[in-house]
């Protein structure tokens, strides 16, 4: 399936460019990366929502919280912009973390390093991904990413964090050289109502007063 044309562009976008060939639907097909500054939030609302509409997305990567974290946050986050063609296929927000002496230079996925400002936490966090290059996607930008942070130098970063990542995110990412590290693992739990119902049972019902 052909990824349709977009010919709209984020002004002011980095002149660095990374060029990453992916395989979708058994095609090599390349991508293209820039990054610019994230803001103003309404400049990129309408790319994030067109995106957002591609993708298969949580709520915590919809622009109802995307946008709402962005005009709350006292930082200044890189945009990562993903195209296969003119086509807007990756989005992330990342944010640099404060330069110290002797410090690992990081960058957070949608994330500011701040404890106060993230105690309202995003869940599985990930990049905005046209849903015909979820599993490809990620992986490519990372590299790009890595690569971008490695041109900049003494500006750039020699780390890249997903905090609270989602389990595909993970997945997606294991080929990533150099190795990811993966810390505090976490196991979500969920009920499938669907089942219950299906079931004619009868999900609070079946619950303690307490857990009520």
């Amino acid at each position: 399936m052909a990824v349709k044309s977009r010919a709209r562009r984020f002004p002011n976008s980095s002149k660095a460019e990374y060029r990453q060939l992916g395989c979708r639907s058994g095609l090599m097909q390349e991508l293209s990366f820039s990054f610019r500054p994230a803001g103003p939030v309404s400049a990129l609302e309408p790319f994030w929502r067109d995106l957002e509409s591609r993708s298969d997305c949580s709520f915590f990567l919809s622009w109802d919280w995307i946008g709402c974290w962005l005009d709350e946050i006292d930082a200044s986050p890189i945009l990562v912009e993903g195209r296969a063609g003119d086509a807007v296929v990756v989005l992330g927000v990342f944010c640099p973390g404060a330069a110290r002496p002797f410090a690992i230079r990081s960058v957070r996925l949608q994330e500011t390093g701040q404890a106060e400002v993230d105690s309202l936490y995003i869940e599985y966090n990930g990049l905005l991904i046209d849903r015909r290059w979820a599993g490809i996607g990620e992986r490519l930008c990372i590299e790009a990413l890595l690569a971008e942070g490695a041109r900049r130098g003494r500006a750039g970063w020699d780390r890249i964090v997903i905090g609270a990542a989602a389990e595909p995110v993970v997945a997606a990412l294991r080929d990533v050289q150099p190795k990811p590290r993966l810390e505090a693992p976490i196991q979500t739990s969920h009920v499938d109502l669907a089942a219950i119902r299906a079931a004619g049972g009868d999900y609070l019902a079946a619950i303690s007063a307490n857990t009520r």
